[in-house]
C-alpha cells in the first residue's frame, strides 16, 4: 500500500521537480523514447490578421499534450483511490462475516428456581391449612407433619384430606403442574410470594 504518489517531472530547461500533479512550467514528457513538449498556457500572437503558422499549431499541440498528461495522472489517481476503497470495503465485509452479532437484552427476567417455587407454594398451602383447620386438630408446620397426620389412627376431616392430597400431588408433580397450581392459587388472589 506504500505506493509512490509523486511523479518526477522534467522541465523544458532540464530541472527535476517531484510533485503529485505537473507544474505550471513547460515540461518534457518521455513517450516511446521521444521527448515531447507540454505547456499549460500559451498566448496567441498579437497580430490577428496573420496566417496561422506551424509554430502556432505547435503551441496548441503542446497544450493538448499537457492536458492529456494531466488527465492521465488524474485517471491513475482515481484508479488508485478506487482500488483502496474496494480493499477497505472487502476487508470490512470479511470482518462483518467473521463477527457474530452480540445482542445484549435490556433486562433478563428473574426466574424462580423450581425447588424454591415448590417450597413457596407448600408454605402458602400450609398457611391456608392453618386457617382452615378446626381448633381440635393438631397444627401443620411442614409437609412431613402432614404425612404423619395422615398415618394416625384418628379419622381426618374431609377438607383436610383434600388439602393433604393437594400437598402430596405437589410433592410428586412436575414443574408444569406446579405452575398450574400456582396459577390457580393466584386466581384465588393468594400471593405465592408472601411467606
Amino acid at each position: 500500500m506504500n505506493q509512490k504518489t509523486t511523479i518526477t517531472w522534467i522541465t523544458y530547461d532540464n530541472k527535476t521537480i517531484e510533485s503529485i500533479h505537473s507544474s505550471f512550467e513547460k515540461i518534457q514528457i518521455n513517450i516511446h523514447n521521444n521527448r515531447i513538449q507540454a505547456v499549460p498556457f500559451k498566448l496567441q500572437t498579437e497580430a490577428s490578421n496573420t496566417q496561422i503558422t506551424t509554430n502556432e499549431t505547435n503551441k496548441i499541440i503542446e497544450q493538448n499534450n499537457y492536458t492529456n498528461r494531466h488527465l492521465q495522472i488524474l485517471g491513475s489517481q482515481l484508479s488508485r483511490i478506487e482500488n483502496t476503497i474496494q480493499k477497505i470495503k472487502q476487508n470490512s465485509k470479511n470482518q462483518t462475516k467473521n463477527q457474530t452479532p452480540k445482542i445484549k437484552p435490556l433486562f433478563t427476567p428473574y426466574k424462580i428456581p423450581y425447588s424454591q417455587l415448590k417450597q413457596l407454594i407448600l408454605n402458602e398451602i400450609n398457611e391456608k391449612l392453618r386457617e382452615l383447620i378446626a381448633p381440635d386438630t393438631p397444627d401443620l408446620d411442614t409437609p412431613t407433619t402432614i404425612t404423619t397426620i395422615t398415618s394416625t389412627s384418628r379419622a381426618p376431616h374431609k377438607d383436610k384430606n383434600k388439602m393433604m392430597n393437594v400437598i402430596h400431588e405437589i410433592e410428586t408433580s412436575s414443574y408444569d403442574s406446579v405452575q398450574e397450581i400456582n396459577n390457580q392459587l393466584s386466581a384465588t388472589k393468594i400471593d405465592p410470594l408472601k411467606i
